[in-house]
């Protein structure tokens, strides 16, 4: 396997992910949860290192998974990657407030059953809640330890640099 580091943070990522998103279950149609915990297991004992996944695959069930996948797994051998503001429980509609991302950091830590988000990502952007808001809030959750760093997903290159005003991003999700 190969590995890079991504962006300028110390993760040192294998440069295949495994993308959780069909694991959810509700975007592509039903899965097997054994079959989808198997898959996961047998990537990371192919050498492949990250794992991506977002509450939105399958209103947390894709997170669900990924931890079973990993438990009692060595947690420092494995990068999981996750992302925030659609909110599941209305529509997904977006919603990058405080007190959204608040809430959502725990309800990721608990079902991916770890007590830090290797790297963390605004899903879209969310023209109702300043980037100030949203990219301060993921900074001080990234001073107290519950992320390690911090990405987007769907950013246009100009909110990319926007955002990077607020705090720094280490990685840009197309």
């Amino acid at each position: 396997m190969y590995f890079r580091k991504l962006g300028n943070s110390d993760l040192n990522m294998s440069v295949i992910t495994l993308g959780t998103w069909g694991m959810g279950g509700d975007f592509w149609g039903k899965v097997d949860d054994e079959l989808s915990i198997a898959t996961i297991q047998a990537g990371l004992d192919a050498g492949i290192t990250t794992i991506d996944t977002a509450p939105c695959y399958g209103a947390g069930h894709s997170e669900e998974v990924v931890g079973k996948a990993i438990k009692g797994r060595k947690r420092e051998d494995i990068i999981l990657a996750t992302k925030v503001g659609l909110d599941i429980y209305n529509d997904n509609r977006r919603d990058s407030s405080a007190k959204k991302i608040q809430a959502e950091v725990e309800e990721s830590l608990t079902r991916l059953g770890t007590d830090y988000i290797d790297l963390y990502q605004v899903h879209w952007p969310d023209d109702k809640v300043p980037f100030e808001q949203t990219f301060g809030e993921l900074a001080k959750m990234q001073k107290e330890g519950k992320i390690r760093y911090i990405g987007v997903s769907n950013f246009s290159p100009a909110q990319t640099e926007e955002a990077a005003q607020y705090c720094q991003i280490v990685s840009t999700q197309p």
